[in-house]
């Protein structure tokens, strides 16, 4: 069976099904996350912030990169230009792939630069390291300053 999906505003394609795999650690993430793939699950979903990104990694080296669709997520702590970028590169190398299919803003702080955040994300998506990006954990009136 195809899995449902949405189209997103850049006319890329997301599953509306993915497997998360927040408190999934170690072995049991790797195992776990394979047997979601072989299950038929594509869209896997992890964050900076789960500390287990390399175990995805290890879990999806085996499968077609193309046929999986990778969201993950900056840390609130990492919400400027400079980290933004760092933080995506230090994500790819830990996934062990070129480019994510989704990338977010975890969550929002009171702190944080929106506008260099967002222009980070723009550069990342210009230089094909992220083919989306969003926000994850927005209240509406966040939503309405990103716009």
């Amino acid at each position: 069976m195809q899995t449902p999906t949405t189209l997103l505003n850049n006319n890329t394609q997301m599953p509306s099904i993915g497997f998360g795999t927040w408190q999934l650690r170690n072995q049991d993430c790797i195992t776990t996350v394979k047997t979601a793939i072989n299950e038929g699950y594509t869209h896997i979903d992890t964050a900076e912030m789960y500390m287990n990104e390399s175990e995805i990694g290890q879990a999806i080296k085996n499968y077609p990169r193309e046929k999986l669709f990778i969201t993950s997520k900056v840390s609130p702590d990492d919400l400027d230009y400079v980290r933004v970028l760092a933080a995506c590169q230090e994500s790819l190398a830990r996934l062990e792939t070129e480019y994510l299919d989704l990338y977010l803003i975890h969550w929002p702080t009171s702190t944080m630069n929106l506008e260099s955040t967002l222009k980070a994300f723009k550069q990342l998506y210009n230089e094909k390291k992220i083919k989306a990006f969003g926000v994850s954990n927005f209240t509406i009136n966040h939503l309405k300053d990103t716009l």
